[in-house]
Protein backbone atom coordinates (compact mmCIF):
# COMPACT_ATOMS: atom_id res chain seq x y z
CA UNK A 1 0.00 0.00 0.00
CA UNK A 2 1.35 3.32 -1.44
CA UNK A 3 -0.08 6.71 0.07
CA UNK A 4 0.05 9.63 -1.97
CA UNK A 5 -0.14 11.92 1.21
CA UNK A 6 1.10 12.46 4.49
CA UNK A 7 -2.20 12.72 5.91
CA UNK A 8 -3.18 8.94 4.60
CA UNK A 9 -0.32 7.58 6.88
CA UNK A 10 -1.95 9.21 9.56
CA UNK A 11 -5.25 8.06 8.84
CA UNK A 12 -4.00 4.40 8.97
CA UNK A 13 -4.60 2.65 11.91
CA UNK A 14 -7.96 3.68 11.33
CA UNK A 15 -10.32 0.67 10.67
CA UNK A 16 -12.79 0.66 7.51
CA UNK A 17 -15.81 1.28 9.24
CA UNK A 18 -13.77 4.41 10.86
CA UNK A 19 -12.73 5.39 7.27
CA UNK A 20 -16.05 5.49 5.65
CA UNK A 21 -17.37 7.85 9.41
CA UNK A 22 -14.85 10.24 7.96
CA UNK A 23 -15.69 10.10 4.55
CA UNK A 24 -19.33 10.65 5.01
CA UNK A 25 -18.79 13.33 7.50
CA UNK A 26 -17.01 15.03 4.04
CA UNK A 27 -13.16 13.45 3.94
CA UNK A 28 -13.71 13.05 0.42
CA UNK A 29 -9.76 12.22 0.56
CA UNK A 30 -10.08 9.08 3.15
CA UNK A 31 -12.00 7.44 0.46
CA UNK A 32 -8.18 6.91 -1.09
CA UNK A 33 -7.21 4.51 2.12
CA UNK A 34 -9.56 2.56 1.39
CA UNK A 35 -9.07 2.01 -2.50
CA UNK A 36 -5.71 1.18 -1.38
CA UNK A 37 -6.15 -1.10 1.43
CA UNK A 38 -8.46 -3.35 -0.88
CA UNK A 39 -7.09 -2.71 -4.65
CA UNK A 40 -5.57 -6.33 -4.58
CA UNK A 41 -8.41 -7.83 -3.72
CA UNK A 42 -11.51 -6.05 -5.86
CA UNK A 43 -9.05 -6.15 -8.85
CA UNK A 44 -8.61 -9.66 -8.82
CA UNK A 45 -12.97 -10.21 -7.98
CA UNK A 46 -13.08 -7.77 -11.47
CA UNK A 47 -11.09 -9.85 -12.93
CA UNK A 48 -12.36 -13.25 -12.26
CA UNK A 49 -15.36 -12.08 -14.38
CA UNK A 50 -13.57 -10.12 -17.03
CA UNK A 51 -11.17 -11.41 -19.88
CA UNK A 52 -8.23 -9.07 -19.37
CA UNK A 53 -6.42 -6.57 -17.11
CA UNK A 54 -7.93 -3.19 -19.34
CA UNK A 55 -11.60 -4.30 -18.53
CA UNK A 56 -11.46 -5.50 -15.30
CA UNK A 57 -9.47 -1.83 -14.53
CA UNK A 58 -12.24 -0.49 -15.97
CA UNK A 59 -15.00 -2.15 -14.59
CA UNK A 60 -13.32 -1.71 -11.05
CA UNK A 61 -13.36 1.81 -11.72
CA UNK A 62 -16.80 2.14 -12.08
CA UNK A 63 -17.70 -0.10 -9.22
CA UNK A 64 -15.60 2.56 -6.79
CA UNK A 65 -18.05 5.41 -8.02
CA UNK A 66 -20.84 3.09 -6.96
CA UNK A 67 -19.45 1.95 -3.87
CA UNK A 68 -18.40 5.42 -2.77
CA UNK A 69 -22.15 7.12 -3.92
CA UNK A 70 -23.70 4.01 -1.79
CA UNK A 71 -21.31 4.21 1.47
CA UNK A 72 -24.00 6.36 3.13
CA UNK A 73 -26.53 2.60 2.47
CA UNK A 74 -23.67 0.44 3.85
CA UNK A 75 -25.33 -1.55 6.67
CA UNK A 76 -22.51 -3.02 8.43
CA UNK A 77 -24.16 -6.86 7.97
CA UNK A 78 -20.73 -8.12 6.44
CA UNK A 79 -17.32 -6.17 6.22
CA UNK A 80 -16.67 -3.10 4.18
CA UNK A 81 -14.62 -5.52 2.50
CA UNK A 82 -17.39 -8.27 1.78
CA UNK A 83 -20.11 -5.50 0.39
CA UNK A 84 -17.20 -3.84 -1.74
CA UNK A 85 -16.60 -7.38 -3.24
CA UNK A 86 -20.13 -8.07 -4.20
CA UNK A 87 -20.10 -4.43 -6.24
CA UNK A 88 -17.18 -4.99 -7.87
CA UNK A 89 -18.44 -8.65 -8.92
CA UNK A 90 -22.14 -7.20 -9.98
CA UNK A 91 -20.61 -4.15 -11.94
CA UNK A 92 -17.80 -6.42 -13.59
CA UNK A 93 -20.77 -8.71 -14.77
CA UNK A 94 -22.55 -5.59 -16.11
CA UNK A 95 -19.41 -4.62 -17.61
CA UNK A 96 -18.90 -7.62 -19.71
CA UNK A 97 -22.57 -8.12 -21.04
CA UNK A 98 -22.15 -4.31 -22.38
CA UNK A 99 -19.08 -5.45 -23.97
CA UNK A 100 -20.22 -8.14 -25.55
CA UNK A 101 -21.38 -5.70 -27.91
CA UNK A 102 -18.20 -4.52 -29.02
CA UNK A 103 -16.64 -5.87 -32.46
CA UNK A 104 -14.44 -8.98 -32.28
CA UNK A 105 -11.97 -6.93 -33.97
CA UNK A 106 -12.05 -4.17 -31.39
CA UNK A 107 -11.80 -6.39 -28.67
CA UNK A 108 -8.89 -8.78 -29.66
CA UNK A 109 -6.86 -5.57 -29.91
CA UNK A 110 -7.49 -5.11 -26.06
CA UNK A 111 -6.97 -7.89 -25.11
CA UNK A 112 -3.50 -7.98 -27.42
CA UNK A 113 -2.36 -4.76 -25.52
CA UNK A 114 -3.37 -6.42 -22.12
CA UNK A 115 -1.50 -9.57 -22.43
CA UNK A 116 1.48 -7.25 -23.85
CA UNK A 117 1.63 -4.97 -20.90
CA UNK A 118 2.20 -7.99 -18.51
CA UNK A 119 5.96 -7.94 -17.18
CA UNK A 120 8.80 -10.62 -17.46
CA UNK A 121 8.51 -12.85 -13.71
CA UNK A 122 12.01 -13.69 -12.70
CA UNK A 123 11.81 -16.99 -11.55
CA UNK A 124 10.13 -18.90 -14.09
CA UNK A 125 10.90 -19.45 -18.00
CA UNK A 126 7.28 -18.52 -18.55
CA UNK A 127 6.80 -14.76 -19.59
CA UNK A 128 3.77 -12.96 -18.53
CA UNK A 129 2.01 -12.92 -21.70
CA UNK A 130 2.07 -16.68 -22.10
CA UNK A 131 1.34 -16.83 -18.25
CA UNK A 132 -1.90 -14.72 -18.52
CA UNK A 133 -2.65 -16.80 -22.13
CA UNK A 134 -3.01 -19.97 -19.78
CA UNK A 135 -4.82 -18.18 -17.26
CA UNK A 136 -7.31 -16.60 -19.91
CA UNK A 137 -7.65 -20.31 -20.88
CA UNK A 138 -8.24 -22.03 -17.81
CA UNK A 139 -10.67 -19.63 -16.65
CA UNK A 140 -12.65 -19.77 -19.67
CA UNK A 141 -13.16 -23.44 -18.47
CA UNK A 142 -14.68 -22.63 -15.20
CA UNK A 143 -18.48 -21.71 -14.77
CA UNK A 144 -19.12 -17.91 -13.57
CA UNK A 145 -19.31 -19.51 -10.09
CA UNK A 146 -16.04 -21.24 -10.75
CA UNK A 147 -14.35 -18.39 -11.43
CA UNK A 148 -15.62 -16.05 -8.44
CA UNK A 149 -14.63 -19.26 -6.00
CA UNK A 150 -11.20 -20.14 -7.48
CA UNK A 151 -10.23 -15.88 -7.60
CA UNK A 152 -11.92 -15.29 -3.74
CA UNK A 153 -11.03 -18.26 -2.08
CA UNK A 154 -8.07 -19.86 -3.59
CA UNK A 155 -5.88 -16.73 -5.25
CA UNK A 156 -6.69 -14.12 -2.44
CA UNK A 157 -7.36 -16.62 0.23
CA UNK A 158 -10.27 -15.34 1.48
CA UNK A 159 -12.40 -17.98 3.67
CA UNK A 160 -15.54 -20.04 2.58
CA UNK A 161 -18.05 -17.84 4.13
CA UNK A 162 -16.12 -14.44 3.43
CA UNK A 163 -16.80 -15.88 -0.38
CA UNK A 164 -19.80 -16.81 -0.08
CA UNK A 165 -20.75 -13.59 0.79
CA UNK A 166 -18.85 -11.91 -1.54
CA UNK A 167 -20.35 -13.76 -4.46
CA UNK A 168 -23.98 -14.31 -3.05
CA UNK A 169 -23.78 -17.96 -2.72
CA UNK A 170 -24.47 -20.25 -0.04
CA UNK A 171 -21.28 -22.12 1.70
CA UNK A 172 -21.78 -25.53 0.08
CA UNK A 173 -21.78 -23.68 -3.44
CA UNK A 174 -18.60 -22.34 -2.52
CA UNK A 175 -17.18 -26.23 -1.77
CA UNK A 176 -18.63 -27.33 -4.35
CA UNK A 177 -17.39 -25.07 -7.06
CA UNK A 178 -13.99 -25.10 -5.57
CA UNK A 179 -14.07 -29.20 -6.10
CA UNK A 180 -15.32 -28.86 -9.50
CA UNK A 181 -12.62 -25.99 -10.33
CA UNK A 182 -9.74 -27.25 -9.26
CA UNK A 183 -9.05 -30.18 -11.90
CA UNK A 184 -10.13 -28.12 -14.57
CA UNK A 185 -7.26 -25.87 -13.70
CA UNK A 186 -5.07 -28.21 -13.51
CA UNK A 187 -5.88 -29.38 -16.39
CA UNK A 188 -4.44 -26.27 -17.79
CA UNK A 189 -2.01 -24.95 -15.58
CA UNK A 190 -0.30 -27.46 -13.67
CA UNK A 191 1.02 -27.99 -10.46
CA UNK A 192 1.87 -24.96 -9.42
CA UNK A 193 -1.15 -22.94 -11.45
CA UNK A 194 -2.56 -21.11 -8.43
CA UNK A 195 1.00 -19.83 -7.63
CA UNK A 196 1.40 -18.54 -10.79
CA UNK A 197 -1.44 -16.66 -11.33
CA UNK A 198 -1.76 -15.03 -8.08
CA UNK A 199 1.66 -13.42 -8.75
CA UNK A 200 0.38 -12.26 -12.24
CA UNK A 201 -2.28 -10.62 -10.77
CA UNK A 202 -0.55 -8.63 -8.81
CA UNK A 203 -2.12 -5.03 -8.37
CA UNK A 204 -0.08 -2.38 -7.06
CA UNK A 205 2.47 0.73 -8.02
CA UNK A 206 1.81 2.39 -10.79
CA UNK A 207 -1.49 1.13 -11.89
CA UNK A 208 -3.09 1.42 -8.62
CA UNK A 209 -1.88 4.92 -8.34
CA UNK A 210 -3.42 5.66 -11.95
CA UNK A 211 -6.45 3.74 -10.59
CA UNK A 212 -6.63 6.12 -7.42
CA UNK A 213 -6.56 8.75 -9.84
CA UNK A 214 -9.13 7.84 -12.12
CA UNK A 215 -11.71 7.68 -9.49
CA UNK A 216 -11.40 11.06 -7.91
CA UNK A 217 -11.93 12.24 -11.18
CA UNK A 218 -14.89 10.37 -11.38
CA UNK A 219 -16.08 11.83 -7.34
CA UNK A 220 -15.23 14.91 -8.58
CA UNK A 221 -17.71 14.50 -11.37
CA UNK A 222 -20.12 13.13 -9.09
CA UNK A 223 -20.72 16.24 -6.74
CA UNK A 224 -20.39 18.40 -9.65
CA UNK A 225 -23.73 16.83 -10.94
Amino acid sequence: MRFQSEKLEQLAPLSDDEVVGRVLAGDTGAFELLMRRHNQRLFRTARSVLSNDTDAMDALQEAYIRVYKGLSAFEKRSTLATWMTRIVFNESIRFRSRRARVSRRERLGVQQAAAESQTQLPESGMDGTERMQRFDEAMDALTENERGVVMLRVIHGLSTRETALSLGLSESNVKVSLFRAKPKLAAVLGGDGVGSVRQSLTFDGERCDRLVRSVFIGIEQVHEA
